[in-house]
């Protein structure tokens, strides 16, 4: 039976075997990675938004109740400079649909429409082959297709051909994939999500062993809450209870009796059904009343239970003293991160290439810092876009960004700072800290590739200069001599070398650059960065 128009029921459905439909093919989006070295996992990054975004948002019949409380959540969940792009595509959909009940190919024509341009409008300088031209390209090609009468599942079968036409033409527009022989692989994580959303309408309901996906069990600080604690916070208790015909009426049952009966054991109270299920939301002292009570109607399908005052607990605890200014940065590697915490960062944030730092935890760390000021040092660029998002969400007026774009900048910025009462002029120092610095980045190519003219093999050295790839080798020593011979380091004033966590020739290395490069300054620093054998610094 085809479907002529769509409620919130039906897309929460589309939208996860979307997600699964993706995590299908996640291993073959990560390694659609243009460059020879570890640069963001595209495909897991896709996956974890999407999903985090269908786990918290609320059940909803009416197709925009259930978009505006996805919107929200996958925009919390937003990894990575690809997951960022898909939750502003749905925030797009959801603006356009705000008030649907249920949507027909008109108004989810408009809707895909929206949601590119919204995407177009958060990035600050859109590059086109990406995947913003193909969900572009393809809704305004299937646009100029449709016909009167048409269902839903001939509108997406055009918009994924679109689509699909257009991924092919990606090479062309972005030299970096023709060169490589790729197209772009966030355009194609995206085309398998509405594969698997067609799919759906279609039937094909798709399964996966989510076997190996169960969460670890969650730490918490067992000095949060003692013997000796108070208990003023309650708990926070969600589940969905599945009515039984054996202990109610299903077909008659009445959602706000139950609503009314629930509404005195606490507060916060979120009640929502769906068709034979009931979705609760409660912050209680007595959650044991509140499942006697909804067990006399059915049993929990999911339960959830949080104590809020071990979670403020935890929050104070955490909480900085107030300052003029805060310093965040992000690091990867133990070596960074105790190297910021020693230059005076007052929250480190642990994130790099292969691991992306949500949008819901920048916030979490935005809370936790008090000060009239806080100034965060993303260094990547991919992480600063996710932090960016995270600072619209959070709306704090007090959040500034130092765009440092790797961790070597984020060095020499903090190394920079001054602790002048005058704030600005600190922001200043830092800021002029970290220009004129090449980086020099050694790493092992994770695939055969021809990049920038340079072949690379699996196993090989990649030399990067300031992001291009410039050499493929197989010795570290040469390809460090040659990086620094190309920044002129004999005419600099410093050249400081952070080592990764598996790099085993670090008094070899010194020697060398201490023969070769005698009249510089040279520090050798354990970085403990997972990514790449050296990260230098040459200023």
């Amino acid at each position: 039976m085809e479907h002529f128009c769509i409620d919130g029921i039906v897309f929460e459905q589309m939208l996860w075997n979307g997600l699964k439909n993706l995590k299908l093919c996640e291993h073959e989006i990560n390694d659609m990675n243009v460059f020879p070295v570890p640069d963001g996992d595209t495909g897991t990054n896709m996956c974890s938004t999407l999903e985090y975004g269908l786990r918290l948002a609320e059940p909803y019949a009416e197709l925009g109740g259930y978009l505006a409380s996805f919107e929200n959540s996958v925009l919390l969940g937003a990894r990575g400079n690809s997951g960022v792009i898909l939750s502003q595509i749905f925030k797009g959909i959801s603006a356009a649909l705000t008030g649907t009940a249920e949507a027909g190919v008109p108004e989810l024509t408009e809707a895909f429409t929206s949601g590119y341009k919204t995407a177009y409008g958060a990035v600050f300088n859109p590059v086109e082959g990406t995947i913003l031209t193909v969900v572009r390209e393809g809704i305004e090609c299937a646009k100029a297709q449709l016909t009167s009468g048409v269902s839903v599942e001939e509108l997406l079968r055009l918009y994924i051909a679109e689509m699909h036409a257009s991924l092919l033409r990606t090479p062309a527009l972005l030299p970096v994939l023709k060169s490589a022989g790729l197209v772009d692989s966030g355009a194609l994580g995206y085309i398998r999500v509405l594969e698997g959303m067609l799919m759906a309408l279609r039937g094909e309901l798709l399964l996966l062993d989510e076997t190996a996906d169960t969460p670890a069990e969650q730490s918490i600080d067992e000095a949060a809450f003692t013997a000796d604690s108070s208990f003023g916070y309650g708990y926070c208790l969600e589940f969905l209870l599945q009515l039984m015909n054996s202990r109610t009426d299903v077909q008659s049952f009445d959602v706000d009796d139950y609503t009314r009966q629930i509404t005195p054991l606490g507060d916060s109270l979120i009640v929502t059904q769906v068709k034979d299920r009931i979705k609760v939301h409660i912050h209680t002292f007595e959650p044991e009343q509140v499942m006697q009570l909804s067990r006399k109607y059915g049993e929990f399908l999911t339960f959830k239970l949080d104590n809020m005052q071990l979670q403020n607990n935890e929050f104070n605890a955490a909480k900085k003293e107030h300052k003029p200014l805060a310093l965040l940065a992000v690091a990867d590697g133990e070596g960074f991160a105790e190297l910021f915490e020693g230059l005076g960062c007052d929250l480190v944030v642990m994130g790099g290439k292969t691991m992306s730092v949500s949008v819901g935890e920048f916030i979490e760390a935005y809370k936790s810092l008090s000060a009239d000021r806080i100034l965060i040092l993303p260094n990547d660029k991919n992480i600063a876009r996710t932090a960016k998002q995270a600072a619209q969400v959070y709306g704090g007026e007090n959040l500034e960004f130092l765009d440092t774009e790797n961790m070597v900048q984020g060095y020499f910025s903090l190394a920079s700072d001054m602790p002048y009462d005058n704030i600005d002029e600190r922001i200043a120092l830092m800021r002029q800290g970290c220009r004129g610095v090449d980086v020099i980045e050694i790493c092992r190519s994770t695939r055969d590739v021809v990049y920038n003219g340079v072949e690379c093999r699996v196993g090989k050295i990649v030399t990067l200069l300031n992001g291009d790839v410039k050499l493929c080798s197989d010795d570290v020593f040469p390809a460090v001599s040659y990086a620094l011979e190309n920044t002129d380091a004999n005419t600099r004033d410093t050249v400081v070398v952070f080592t990764g966590k598996d790099f085993a020739d670090s008094d070899a290395l010194e020697s060398m650059l201490a023969e070769q490069f005698p009249d510089v300054e040279l520090l050798l620093i354990y970085g403990g960065q997972s990514t790449s054998e050296l990260i230098i610094g040459v200023i």
